[in-house]
């Protein structure tokens, strides 16, 4: 806040871009004290409590979990991508590393799940595979174990031709180049998609999700699964 009368940041609000009444128009964002169009959204992610804005020069805007309007993140200015899930946020670089863990330098899409201690992230890899890290109690980490990676990704199993990747509560679904779709972790209420359902029923290895053939995207929430 910049105490000059309209208490706006008048470099980078769009309700007062460089000087106080001057409004930026519509799909046009404030930088340095000027409003441009370049400046747009590329990117919307939305998970927990809070949502975050990926704009065209690389900046993440986040807002919730506190904050009530979209506050910029210091130090990202080489933003690809990003995600939110429980109580977490990561972001792609250009670099293709990770701001929320360590060992990646392909990443190219990230995606963040959970559901109150069972948090998990994935990143789609310029190589077409998948590399998991988080809690892993329902084998949401797809690598054939329900063992924690807390700080490490691992490779999802079998996987190799992945082009979007989803996480949820406990479980992750990724669209294939086929337009097929898999997902793997716990299969609760079907959100697997693969023909079962139940307490205690789980895929630790990515498994088919029945009758999809032209599959593009995924997304993936609490307990469900759907695709574009």
């Amino acid at each position: 806040v910049v105490a000059d009368g309209c208490e706006e940041n008048l470099a980078t609000s769009e309700a007062a871009c460089g000087a106080c009444g001057t409004v930026c128009p519509s799909g046009f964002f404030c930088g340095a004290g000027v409003c441009d169009a370049s400046l747009g959204i590329v990117q919307i992610a939305s998970g927990g409590s809070e949502s975050c804005a990926v704009r065209a020069n690389g900046r993440l805007a986040c807002w919730g979990n506190g904050n009530l309007r979209p506050v910029a993140v210091a130090g990202v200015t080489d933003a690809l991508g990003a995600d939110t899930g429980w109580n977490s946020r990561c972001v792609v670089r250009a670099t293709g590393a990770l701001s929320c863990v360590s060992g990646l330098t392909d990443a190219f899409q990230v995606a963040m799940g959970g559901y109150l201690l069972d948090g998990h992230g994935c990143a789609l890899r310029s190589t077409g595979e998948v590399a998991c890290w988080g809690e892993n109690p329902e084998g949401q980490l797809g690598n054939g174990t329900t063992t924690n990676s807390l700080a490490i990704p691992v490779a999802v199993s079998g996987l190799s031709d992945a082009i979007h990747v989803a996480a949820g509560g406990a479980h992750t679904c990724a669209a294939r180049a086929t337009g097929q779709a898999v997902c793997w972790g716990y299969d609760y209420d079907g959100r697997l998609g693969d023909g079962r359902s139940g307490a205690g029923v789980r895929s630790t290895t990515p498994t088919l999700v029945l009758g999809l053939t032209d599959a593009i995207a995924v997304a993936a929430s609490g307990g469900y699964v759907t695709t574009d």
